[in-house]
């Protein structure tokens, strides 16, 4: 018997193949729950911009464009 007939009575596994990870699809992933991240944290900084101004407001002191109190 040859090689390709030893081969051809080998047993095989069963069931679909097994598929390689796609690395773009992992890289994607990875960059999605990146991206929420980064959502959430300016979500969080605009809510403190928001309360700075109002507490500016409230304590009548005006605020530069950075931010800052005036001198």
């Amino acid at each position: 018997m040859g090689k390709e007939t030893l081969e051809a009575l080998s047993p095989r596994k069963r069931g679909p193949k097994a598929k390689r990870p796609d690395p773009l699809a992992r890289r994607i992933a990875e960059l999605e729950r990146e991206n929420q991240k980064l959502e959430k944290k300016f979500k969080t900084a605009e809510t403190i911009i928001e309360v700075q101004k109002k507490t500016s407001e409230i304590l009548q002191i005006p605020l530069t464009e950075s931010g800052e109190k005036n001198s």
